[in-house]
């Protein structure tokens, strides 16, 4: 890939202001004590001690500003430390598919049933088993029914990742959205949002199309501005075929910054439509699904401030791949973005016919 032309780099645009929990330095520190003491090792301990300088549990106590310490602190261990080495894992090229995915089913299990033993002495099963067993004090049947959902949907999207980048080349801009959707994992704290902040969320109204929508667009918000900050550290580690930026690239016969740019718009009318669409169904909706909206946000602005600052997409990245990388500055204003036509981008094409749309099952919306 190359670095080339100087473009009009937007700014990527995110008007919803970041909220931390008050105790957030407290959250980090058992973060890591926590990570360190299961010994949750996606790779070697070189990997281990490097996950404990991400600010794991900065991103957690961004996630659940409101919850109380020991709600958020599970979410912290739960969703960052253990699912961040998990997703490590998911993209480590150096492991063998299959045995990831019998790794991942086995894991699947324990959440399922956790009363089942592990099948082995998997660090990652233990931390699991420990995790799960404090969920159960927070959680209903239902709500964790939920969560374990959101893991199989990204462990399975994981798997269609490592299927796609099996096949080798550049894959097509619909076919890595529809693949990425899942395999971003950001269904899984989203999920937790309801658990974090003792509300209970309806089936129904959770089932409903511009609610489902909504939740997408943050998965996709979340892998885009990935993508973005991270290609220096994929094409570093083998896997920037599948990035947006060099999809981008590919498809317009750009460099690096024209692509980033390109990137940068999309992303901008997600953000545009999310908002948009968010004012819409909010003064219809239940008292809970007017917290679960405001926390689906919260989410967009902390995955937005984390990839934005940590330096996880940053170590152990090769220099030539560092500097295709442009500057890149956020926007805060509220209305610095206009909302334009649906993306080309058949898979989430949809999401714009929610607009207006009635907020029923059997419409649109």
């Amino acid at each position: 890939m190359k670095a080339t032309g100087d473009p009009d780099l937007p700014a990527l645009w995110c008007p919803i202001a970041v909220r931390t929990h008050p105790q957030r330095a407290l959250i980090e520190e058992r973060t890591n004590r926590w990570l360190l003491d299961q010994r949750i090792v996606a790779r070697d301990e070189e990997h281990r001690r490097r996950l404990t300088t991400y600010g794991l549990g900065w991103i957690a106590s961004m996630f659940f500003p409101d919850a109380d310490l020991e709600r958020a602190q599970l979410g912290a261990d739960l969703i960052c430390a253990w699912g961040f080495p998990v997703d490590d894992l998911i993209d480590d090229i150096r492991q063998d598919s299959d045995r990831v995915l019998l790794r991942l089913n086995n894991l699947l299990r324990l959440l399922d049933a956790p009363s089942c033993p592990p099948v082995d002495d998997d660090p990652l099963a233990a931390a699991w088993v420990e995790a799960r067993a404090r969920l159960a004090r927070f959680a209903t049947p239902a709500q964790i029914a939920r969560h374990a959902e959101s893991w199989r949907l990204w462990f399975f999207g994981g798997a269609c990742e490592r299927a796609q980048r099996s096949l080798g080349g550049v894959p097509e801009l619909n076919e890595t959205v529809t693949v990425k959707l899942y395999g971003v994992g950001a269904a899984v704290p989203m999920t937790y949002c309801e658990i974090a902040g003792g509300y209970r969320l309806d089936a129904d109204e959770l089932a409903l199309p511009a609610v489902r929508a909504l939740g997408e667009m943050m998965w996709i918000l979340c892998n885009w501005d990935n993508d973005i900050f991270s290609l220096p550290r994929d094409l570093t580690n083998g896997i920037g075929e599948s990035n947006l930026i060099t999809i981008l690239a590919r498809r317009d016969g750009t460099g690096v910054p024209e692509a980033v740019a390109t990137a940068l718009r999309m992303r901008n009318q997600v953000m545009a439509l999310f908002l948009r669409l968010r004012e819409q169904v909010l003064p219809l909706a239940s008292a809970p699904m007017r917290l679960y909206l405001r926390d689906v946000g919260l989410h967009i602005a902390a995955y937005t401030e984390f990839w934005h600052h940590s330096c996880r997409e940053k170590l152990e990245v090769d220099p030539a791949y560092a500097a295709l990388l442009p500057e890149i500055e956020v926007d805060t204003a509220p209305d610095a973005v206009a909302l334009g036509g649906p993306l080309p981008i058949p898979a989430i094409a949809w999401w714009w016919e929610c607009l207006d749309a009635p907020l029923t099952a059997g419409g649109k919306g």
